[in-house]
C-alpha cells in the first residue's frame, strides 16, 4: 500500500509512504512542493498530478484557525488539494492535528518540535526532509494507524 500524506500550507509538505501491511512503513520520498508566489495554487495543483501516481490513499492535516490567525492562502491551498482529489476521484482523509500529535508523541497537545524529535527517533527519514515533510510523514503514519492498525 502506498500513501500520499500532505501538510498543506504556503510550503506544502508531502510524504510518500509504503506500508507492507504488517510491520514496516518506509518513507520513500518527502519534501515540500516548490511554488512561485504568483501561481502558488496552480503550482500545487500541477505537483499533485505527479505525486498521486500509484498511491492508494491520500491523507492531509486538517487546517484549523486558532484565534483567527490562519492565513487565507492556507485555506485556498487546502481547497486546491480537495478539488484535485475530487476531480480525480481519489479518496482524501483530513486528520486533526491533535490526533496526529497524540499518535506520534502520546500527547494531543504536543509541540511540533517534540513531535518531530520523536518521529526522527522512530522512522528513517530521507536526508533532505524539511519541517513540512516531517509533518506530512506524521500525518501519513497516523492515517496508517487509524485505517490499517500500524504501530511503531
Amino acid at each position: 500500500m502506498i500513501i500520499l500524506a500532505l501538510d498543506p500550507g504556503i510550503q506544502t509538505g508531502y510524504a510518500i509512504i509504503g506500508y507492507d501491511g504488517e510491520l514496516s512503513a518506509v518513507v520513500s520520498r518527502a519534501g515540500a512542493i516548490e511554488t512561485g508566489k504568483e501561481n502558488r495554487e496552480l503550482d500545487i495543483y500541477n505537483a499533485l498530478a505527479n505525486l498521486v501516481y500509484g498511491v492508494d490513499a491520500v491523507a492531509m492535516e486538517q487546517l484549523l484557525a486558532f484565534h483567527g490567525r490562519m492565513s487565507g492562502d492556507r485555506y485556498m491551498i487546502e481547497g486546491v488539494i480537495m478539488l484535485f482529489m475530487q476531480q480525480h476521484k481519489i479518496s482524501l482523509e483530513a486528520m486533526h492535528p491533535s490526533t496526529v500529535k497524540a499518535f506520534i508523541t502520546g500527547k494531543g497537545n504536543a509541540k511540533k518540535a517534540d513531535m518531530r524529535a520523536v518521529l526522527k527517533e522512530l522512522i528513517e527519514m530521507p536526508a533532505k526532509s524539511n519541517v513540512h515533510a516531517v509533518d506530512a510523514v506524521a500525518v501519513g503514519l497516523t492515517w496508517l494507524h487509524k485505517n490499517k492498525g500500524f504501530t511503531f
